[in-house]
């Protein structure tokens, strides 16, 4: 697998917010005001995109990846179901789960009732989603994006800020441009 580069920076923006003292939430005097990075996103790939960027390094077409992808994900339904964990490899686990009502006595217990809402819990693996191990990740500040009615279109993309005296940058973290490089 080749291991390329981060090559645009992760976006964020500051939300205030008040901040609690969990051992003590009653407690007024140990409440405070403060800022909270929020991520940003850039947009979404859609799977066809995906699975046709995917397709450039390969000698596989842009239908061939996605057939695999979406009987991969298939068959590991399956397993699921059946009650195995399914290892997804770099990406993570899936694991069968549900909830479960109580019952009082053990002879009252009746699966098709007390067991509730089975489905598949996805697990990431850490090493793999741990970004800051990843080559190239750097940090934006955007402005935060406006409240809008519900139903209303989404907007475009938040602006990116520029405070006085921050012109563009390497990304490194002292170019004070709002890059944090990890």
């Amino acid at each position: 697998m080749a291991t390329s580069e981060a090559s645009k920076p992760i976006r964020y923006y500051l939300r205030e917010r008040d901040f609690v003292d969990p051992r003590d939430p009653k407690n007024a005097s140990k409440r405070h005001k403060g800022f909270q990075a929020i991520p940003a996103s850039r947009g979404r790939i859609g799977f066809r995109d995906f699975c046709g960027r995917l397709s450039r390094g390969t000698t596989f077409t842009q239908q061939e990846i996605e057939a695999v992808i979406n009987y991969a994900t298939e068959m590991a339904r399956e397993f699921v179901a059946n009650g195995d964990i399914v290892d997804f490899g770099d990406l993570g686990t899936l694991i069968p789960t549900f909830k479960s009502k109580a019952s009082k006595k053990l002879e009252d217990f009746n699966a098709l009732t007390h067991i509730t809402q089975p489905k598949v819990h996805f697990t990431p693996s850490r090493k793999f989603f741990d970004l800051r191990s990843y080559p190239g990740v750097s940090f934006q500040r955007v402005e935060a994006p406006t409240a809008r009615k519900r139903g209303a279109r989404k907007a475009s993309t938040p602006k990116t800020t520029k405070p006085k005296g921050e012109g563009g940058g390497t990304g490194a973290p002292s170019a004070g441009d709002g890059h944090l490089g990890i």
